[in-house]
């Protein structure tokens, strides 16, 4: 990892992944799962990470690879940086399906956002979020 090379000590780096739920909760939502082609791509992504929208769904996501939070936690501990947290960018409130709409109103918004503060940095609720992101700190003891 070359980030690790250039970054003094102490600093933090925040990264961002695709978490390996994100296509089926997006279908679920939309009734896309129900269509052979884009189910079969979200059970590759459940089971390998991997990532490759079928033909007949050109306007998804090119060819990638999906994290569960474990894995992209893994990924930077084996650098030798310590893990700060994992976070859920859109977290649980982003499945309410009138999400913009409530988020404009004064009361569901409070609702969402005390949801959001509750589940944000809920490790089992990872993969309710499409995105994650981590932050992760290098840190090296001086000897004397």
């Amino acid at each position: 990892m070359k980030l690790k090379r250039v970054l003094k000590n102490n600093g933090i780096i925040l990264a961002f992944a695709i978490n390996y739920t994100a296509s089926t909760l997006a279908g679920l939502l939309n009734g896309l799962i129900h269509k052979n082609s884009f189910f079969e791509m979200c059970k590759e992504e459940l089971t390998s990470g991997i990532h490759n929208p079928p033909d007949d769904f050109p306007w998804l996501l090119a060819e990638a690879y999906y994290h569960k939070p474990e894995q992209l936690k893994d990924e930077f501990i084996n650098q030798e940086l310590t893990h700060i947290n994992t976070y859920a960018v859109e977290e649980m409130a982003w499945l309410d399906k009138e999400y913009f709409a409530n988020m404009l109103n004064k009361k569901k918004k409070k609702t969402l956002l005390e949801l959001t503060k509750i589940t944000e940095n809920d490790s089992y609720l990872l993969s309710f979020s499409p995105h994650m992101m981590i932050a992760v700190q290098k840190k090296i003891a001086y000897e004397n």
